[in-house]
């Protein structure tokens, strides 16, 4: 038995769920920014703080982080590089929000605020690489889309996609004051122990998210029925996932879908053609290829709005991914807001949370 939580969250004879009788006893009065790390890295990896930092995923981090610096690049650029500055632009952001909560503990007094973004950008930077080039999530939704499986991890040059929504979840990570080391092994524990669908494939993500937007709908019809009836007729299609444009860090950008939710042009003009209606396009529209960006959508007509309901949403997909941390070139919630918040989803053993 322990009598308070700093004594659960340290020791390795812990349980979760003494952990979490002690939180809601206190209503997480008792989770300072001071604790957080250790709280969080024992509900996530099962271990304290110090075993992670023990542990062999972080000694190879360690040996990594020790050469890696956000200077090198190759003299012909490859796609190892180009996904390195992507992640350094995304870093920039995010170490803003990051320094923002950062404990007194993990900073240093004589630090000036450039010294902590610089340090703050590094830890995000090399994580997030690291996870990537070890095998992480971005690296295999990349083998699942070009049918590679292999169990052997790749080079960068692998694949060319970056996950938008695993920079967000790297920086609130690393918010809570823990080392970059154990933050690299929280990070490979907690997708299929809290967010199971940043695993995903990114087709097979949207599908999924359409699912539980489709489940958000209907509470939302239960339990604000006028709400809905509002938003259904001003902006109908408002619950489904938000469309992302994902950088396509060796060329062009794209927008992540499944390919069904969005308008052919060239059907379009087909149809319009069938019909004998007059095309209007412009000779501008008709040199664009690929789908078209929400952007593109929204100044469609009515009639191909509806054909595209699906491709409407305004709800980000991070509600339902990854704890509402955010995505890249998308809204987040505040640190200040969002690490508490996560103080919740982390300890619940609510299933349908997660």
């Amino acid at each position: 038995i322990f009598d308070t939580l700093s004594e659960a969250i340290e020791s390795n004879d812990s349980t979760t769920e003494q952990i979490r009788s002690l939180v809601i006893s206190n209503k997480y009065e008792n989770v300072t920014m001071e604790n957080r790390k250790h709280l969080w890295v024992k509900v996530i990896c099962g271990k304290t703080l110090e075993s992670v930092m023990s542990s062999s995923i972080a000694d190879s981090f360690q040996e990594w982080d020790e050469e890696f610096s956000l200077d090198n690049s190759s003299s012909e650029e490859d796609d190892g590089d180009k996904i390195t500055k992507w992640v350094k632009e995304e870093a920039d952001v995010l170490a803003a929000q990051m320094v923002s909560v950062m404990p007194a503990s993990a900073s240093k007094q004589e630090d000036n605020e450039e010294e902590l973004l610089a340090k703050a950008k590094r830890s995000i930077c090399s994580v997030l690489i690291f996870h990537y080039r070890s095998g992480g999530a971005g690296l295999k939704q990349e083998e699942e889309e070009n049918g590679d499986a292999s169990s052997e991890p790749k080079s960068s040059s692998t694949g060319s996609r970056w996950d938008p929504l695993l920079p967000p979840l790297v920086c609130a990570v690393l918010s809570s004051g823990m080392p970059p080391a154990a933050a690299s092994v929280v990070l490979a524990n907690i997708m299929p122990v809290s967010v199971p669908l940043m695993a995903l494939s990114a087709s097979e993500r949207l599908l999924t998210a359409k699912s539980l937007h489709s489940r958000f709908y209907l509470l939302a019809c239960y339990h604000f029925p006028l709400l809905v009836l509002h938003l259904d007729r001003y902006v109908p299609g408002w619950h489904w996932p938000k469309l992302l444009e994902t950088k396509n860090v060796v060329g062009k950008s794209n927008v992540e879908d499944d390919g069904d939710d969005v308008v052919d042009n060239n059907n379009e003009k087909g149809d319009a053609a069938t019909d004998g209606e007059t095309d209007t396009t412009s000779a501008s529209e008709e040199k664009e290829e690929g789908p078209p960006s929400p952007s593109r959508i929204n100044e469609e007509n009515a009639t191909q709005k509806v054909r595209n309901i699906e491709a409407q949403g305004i709800i980000p997909m991070s509600w339902f991914v990854s704890h509402i941390a955010g995505e890249c070139g998308g809204s987040s919630v505040p640190y200040e807001r969002l690490l508490p918040l996560w103080d919740i989803l982390l300890t619940n053993g609510d299933n349908s949370m997660k």
